[in-house]
């Protein structure tokens, strides 16, 4: 006994395949699941770029403070830092960042400094990172 497809088969002159809308949908399935991939790709790259620029912004406030604490205790004010005015043995401000602000104040506890640094992107008004840290001057008998 033959079963219905190969009757089918017959019918048609024996030829098999996708019609044409089934190969149009195929494609389009493909395409789409291809633009999700360059989405999910190109949120990739730029979240690496953020996390990058995290890492250097973090890196460079953490010398600014150490460079701080060795220049001593006196050290007070507020000022602000660019790239071009790099002069060692100072860290230099990554070139991704436009300025960096500066605020060392006393607190009411001797020998106890606060620390705030926020950072500025090149290009961007908005502050990309702020730090607040607190730096005491240990001495010991």
């Amino acid at each position: 006994m033959i079963s219905r497809r190969a009757q089918a088969c017959r019918r048609s002159g024996g030829q098999r395949g996708f019609t044409l809308i089934e190969v149009m949908i195929g494609m389009l399935l493909l395409a789409s699941i291809v633009v999700m991939l360059a989405q999910g790709y190109m949120a990739a790259l730029s979240r690496a770029g953020e996390t990058g620029d995290h890492t250097m912004a973090a890196a460079w406030a953490q010398a600014m403070v150490d460079y701080l604490r060795n220049q001593g205790y006196g050290v007070s004010g507020s000022w602000s830092e660019t790239p071009a005015a790099c002069a060692a043995p100072k860290p230099c401000l990554p070139p991704e960042f436009s300025r960096a602000d500066i605020v060392v104040s006393n607190t009411g506890i001797p020998s106890l400094k606060q620390i705030d640094i926020t950072l500025y992107r090149m290009g961007s008004g908005s502050p990309f990172m702020a730090l607040s840290t607190y730096a005491a001057d240990l001495r010991f008998p």
